[in-house]
């Protein structure tokens, strides 16, 4: 949620996050309404429903967002490499994009002159800002990371301790935001 970019895709962690709400919810129809117990699960259960559905709700507004910027490198991927997007919201990206043009083809463009009627998405591409700081906690010792100073000078070097909090660009961490050393705060 924190990252300005979109990270890769948590789907065996939905589908097991689905699947205990599934199982919980056979099992509060075995118990008496009356039941304190069938109190706590019932909040378990909108517990989870609410952080799936703010994950999923989270990605698509990245989607959203960075629509074409994430089209563009889908593109661009090899076959080998993990993508961004799942097959589900690939199939929305694509669609979103394709609605969205015609809608602009039908709507704008057909009132301006002949020249300008071309759809350039180069143009209005957003991009995730990737040198935006975060607050960010770090989970593993991460020995040696090289962390931009902000100035021409270069990138100096820090060593992220674990359970240390500090204030990094986000460039500089990305690499272990994915492979899960470092949370974002």
């Amino acid at each position: 949620m924190l990252a300005p970019e979109l990270l890769s895709p948590q789907t065996e962690l939905v589908d097991c996050l689905l699947e205990q709400t599934k199982n919980m919810e056979e099992n509060l129809m075995a118990i008496s309404k009356s039941d304190f117990r069938f109190a706590l699960h019932r909040m378990e259960v909108e517990r989870i429903r609410y952080i799936v559905t703010s994950y999923l709700r989270i990605r698509l507004e990245k989607i959203e967002k960075f629509l074409c910027y994430l089209l563009n490198n889908e593109n661009k991927r090899q076959r080998n490499e993990p993508s961004l997007l799942t097959e589900d919201e690939l199939k929305f990206a694509q669609e979103l994009s394709s609605n969205t043009e015609s809608h602009l083809k039908t709507l704008g463009l057909r009132h301006m002159p002949t020249n300008m009627r071309d759809i350039n998405t180069q143009k209005f591409m957003i991009a995730p800002n990737r040198d935006s700081y975060v607050f960010a906690r770090v989970k593993d010792d991460a020995p040696s990371v090289l962390v931009s100073d902000g100035t021409s000078e270069g990138e100096m070097e820090v060593e992220l301790l674990k359970n240390s909090q500090h204030l990094l660009p986000y460039r500089s961490i990305a690499s272990l935001v994915q492979n899960n050393v470092v949370n974002l705060m």
